[in-house]
């Protein structure tokens, strides 16, 4: 138990390192979230935990996947948070990350087999 306790208090100090360093530096709390450093963890908790390094290896491949629908939120959200309120514009680009997911998951699958 305390080990999981243990993994969510380091991933919390993360994000209140990004949101503290936000407060000041914007450019620098960008640059915090853009490094992979949860995907580096979720390795790091893997790997100790006894995970096979080809699961390992098959995680880090479907992050890239994934993380490729996720690009144009960051094209969108500066558009529309200037448009609309911020909860409209999260959910658009929630939306659209969901829809971009789904079409990506479909075309891997297609060729797949």
């Amino acid at each position: 138990m305390s080990y999981y306790i243990f993994k969510v208090v380091i991933t919390g100090i993360i994000v209140v390192i990004i949101t503290e360093t936000a407060k000041f530096n914007l450019k620098l709390a960008a640059l915090i979230t853009a490094m992979p450093i949860v995907t580096l963890l979720c390795i790091f908790w893997m790997y100790y935990e006894g995970i096979e390094k080809k699961e390992i290896s098959e995680y880090v491949f479907s992050t890239l996947k994934f993380l490729i629908p996720t690009i144009p939120m960051f094209v969108l959200f500066p558009i529309l948070i200037e448009k609309t309120n911020f909860y409209i514009t999260v959910f658009l680009c929630c939306l659209s990350i969901t829809l971009l997911i789904f079409l990506l998951n479909s075309y891997f699958n297609f060729f797949k087999n």
